[in-house]
């Protein structure tokens, strides 16, 4: 039987926009280096959040409930819209891999993937 992997070896998730908030979560030696910014990338708050076992497999459950190792690589409307928000998510978790990234465009879910990183692994800090 396979043993689920625990912790993911490769986390990495921004979202925003030159003139709006933006954020930017990197695991980084075992720690989540969380970074918020305001209007021109200016960082407001830098933190690092050691994030427990129980946390990344509540969050794992997540990905597979919203099946997220079925995103699309690129989520960019055909439209030539130059502003807006864009995000990028790049995930190793065991076997599992995920990368993606669009601009005014998400997958299916993006709401609920935002606010569960939020609330699972941010502590309840802001995300999107």
């Amino acid at each position: 039987m396979l043993r689920r992997v625990i912790q993911p070896t490769r986390f990495h998730v921004a979202v925003g926009g030159y003139t709006g908030p933006s954020y930017d979560v990197e695991l980084h030696d075992g720690l989540l280096r969380y970074t918020r910014s305001d209007y021109g990338f200016q960082t407001v708050e830098q933190t690092e959040l050691d994030v427990g076992d129980h946390s990344w497999e509540r969050f794992r459950d997540l990905l597979d409930q919203l099946d997220a190792w079925s995103w699309l690589r690129d989520y960019h409307p055909h439209e030539s819209i130059v502003d807006g928000t864009s995000w990028s998510l790049r995930i190793r978790w065991g076997r599992r891999h995920l990368t993606a990234d669009g601009s005014n465009g998400y997958p299916p879910g993006w709401e609920r993937f935002c606010r569960g990183l939020s609330a699972i692994l941010l502590r309840g800090r802001p995300f999107a």
